[in-house]
């Protein structure tokens, strides 16, 4: 354990671009071979007195400050940085312009480069090392959630750099860009392939018919079983189904029928 006077261990520098490991405020180095970006503080979007980053000398400091929020969530941090590389090499190179620049067209286009590479291809390429001269920030097309994820973290950024009062406004709010979230494909994940199926159909024809109940039990199962084996329903909409409702025959299977039937005596099953 070390002792009350030793020296506290000094944390690693955030490694997201060399820029913030250098006290030029014009411009910055880059990876890929690629030239340098301006460093900004001086866009239009900045705040007369900069607010709670009055210190920060440029938007590159600034956005360091925004990152260095997560040094305790290594995994988001290098997630945030790597998004905020990109937008800023793209923005610096494409547009010429810093971060506190930026208009609501430029964010526009910036989601036009995300969505068809094929209109922006000087900015993707084969993986490369990022000391490679071919080193470029996207290597493929974004699926619509990684799209979606690299949008959002780059309006927290100008979010929370507003929210400080650093900037004046947020240029997203002039874009035509939608933040709204993709919609998830339903995933099966638990399903019975078609021997198991054949088993249950055969255990579910196996059971007793003798008395009014158990062929009740029968229909009810027979309806319940051999539905979702040839829709795919899951057992709980089927389970729902009231048994007064009338039973058809549909090929491998019964279909409930919209008109209302008593069949046999009711059954209460067990859940």
């Amino acid at each position: 354990m070390a002792s009350a006077h030793s020296p506290l261990p000094v944390p690693p520098p955030i490694d997201w671009l060399p820029w913030c490991l250098t006290d030029s405020t014009d411009e910055s180095p880059h990876p890929g071979a690629l030239p340098p970006i301006p460093a900004g503080g001086s866009g239009w979007l900045i705040a007369p007195e900069r607010g709670h980053l009055a210190d920060c000398a440029s938007d590159l400091q600034a956005v360091s400050r925004w990152l260095a929020r997560q040094k305790d969530n290594p995994l988001t941090l290098e997630a945030y940085r790597h998004e905020l590389e990109r937008f800023l090499l793209w923005l610096g190179l494409e547009r010429g312009k810093a971060l506190s620049e930026a208009t609501g067209e430029d964010i526009g286009l910036f989601d036009d480069l995300l969505q068809y590479p094929e209109r922006w291809p000087q900015w993707y390429g084969e993986p490369k090392p990022r000391n490679d001269p071919q080193w470029r920030p996207w290597t493929r097309k974004l699926s619509a959630r990684s799209r979606h994820e690299a949008l959002t973290t780059i309006e927290r950024c100008y979010r929370w750099l507003l929210a400080q009062g650093y900037l004046r406004y947020n240029p997203f709010g002039a874009s035509a860009v939608k933040l709204r979230a993709p919609r998830s494909a339903a995933v099966q994940e638990r399903y019975l392939d078609e021997r198991l199926w054949q088993a249950v159909l055969a255990q579910v024809q196996a059971m007793p018919q003798q008395t009014a109940n158990q062929r009740a039990r029968y229909r009810h199962s027979r309806v319940i079983h051999t539905e979702t084996a040839s829709t795919g329903m899951a057992f709980c909409t089927l389970a729902a189904a009231r048994l007064n409702r009338r039973v058809q025959p549909s090929g491998l299977g019964v279909s409930l029928g919209a008109e209302r039937r008593r069949i046999d005596s009711p059954v209460r099953l067990k859940r």
